[in-house]
């Protein structure tokens, strides 16, 4: 027996379309850094006003196999890290050092 099936999507506050839009026209790259499912996540960004294609959304899994002489490349590209866990987060943080100094 079926019972019935309900789906919520929570509202985006007003203010985070108008922040990513000043973002984007003062030049800032946005990433949104999320624990949400792929599809999820580029639903969020294109109500957000971002233009995402597939091969921009990153997992967090997928972070551990990257190289340092392809982080570079790889970060000009990315919009959204998606599945993101406390671990990851933190090698987020290590590859952001990293980073830094493959921008000075």
């Amino acid at each position: 027996m079926f019972c019935g099936l309900g789906c919520l999507k929570r509202s985006l506050k007003k203010r985070g379309k108008r922040a990513i839009s000043l973002c984007k026209s003062a030049g800032i790259k946005t990433i949104i850094v999320t624990g949400d499912h792929k599809l999820t996540a580029i639903a969020i960004a294109k109500d957000l006003g971002m233009e995402i294609k597939i091969d921009e959304v990153l997992e967090g899994k997928e972070l551990e196999k990257i190289e340092d002489k392809n982080l570079k490349e790889l970060v000009k590209k990315i919009k959204i890290l998606i599945e993101w866990s406390q671990n990851t987060k933190s090698e987020l943080s290590k590859h952001c050092k990293k980073m830094k100094k493959l921008w000075q």
